[in-house]
């Protein structure tokens, strides 16, 4: 594009004054230029770096930033699984509390691992009384309903269930005693 017929604008002369004129000389400039722009404009500057790992890992800064977040992730993902309340182990096997919601009905599910001891299931039929004590909260922290279920488990797959009715759940908690054993489960409603 020609910019030489653009009137930029101008200020006011006096009469047998002239006009202000504007000389650029590009090389002239970059002569004055210090070094550091003379090699860029030369084509001797830095270049950058090609690649997603070699760019993640070439100065310092780069390097603590993705240690950070290689730190950061580790972490939440131990955190999240030491902090796992919805399984444990009790009664000699693993026990996993689940609760979705469904057409205005909460459903909460408790269930019991088959043993996979042997010996323990040979020696003597297995009969442990379970009661478990679900309760259904509401977003406000109150307890909106209390079930108790009492079961036998045989060491065979066992599963405790119970209903709610909605009113605005978010979570169930269900405190199971096993014999002497005493556990609690919690689990965050599954919109469905």
């Amino acid at each position: 594009m020609d910019f030489s017929k653009i009137d930029e604008g101008h200020p006011e002369y006096k009469e047998g004054e002239e006009p202000f004129h504007y000389y650029y000389n590009r090389a002239e400039r970059i002569a004055k230029a210090p070094q550091i722009v003379q090699d860029y404009y030369n084509g001797k500057g830095p270049r950058p770096v090609k690649g997603l790992f070699k760019s993640l890992v070439s100065t310092r800064g780069n390097r603590f930033m993705l240690s950070s977040i290689v730190i950061f992730a580790a972490f939440i993902w131990i955190f999240s699984f030491f902090s796992r309340q919805s399984a444990s182990k009790i009664a000699g096997t693993s026990a996993f509390l689940s609760a979705f919601s469904f057409e205005e009905s909460i459903f909460a599910s408790l269930k019991f691992d088959a043993v996979n001891d042997e010996a323990l299931k040979r020696s003597e039929p297995l009969q442990v009384p379970i009661t478990a004590v679900f309760t259904a909260y509401e977003v406000s922290g109150e307890i909106s309903n209390r079930i108790e279920i009492e079961e036998i488990f045989s060491g065979d797959e066992l599963f405790i269930r119970t209903k709610f009715t909605d009113y605005d759940i978010i979570k169930v908690v269900c405190d199971v005693t096993a014999g002497a054993e005493k556990k609690s489960f919690s689990a965050k409603i599954e919109r469905r």
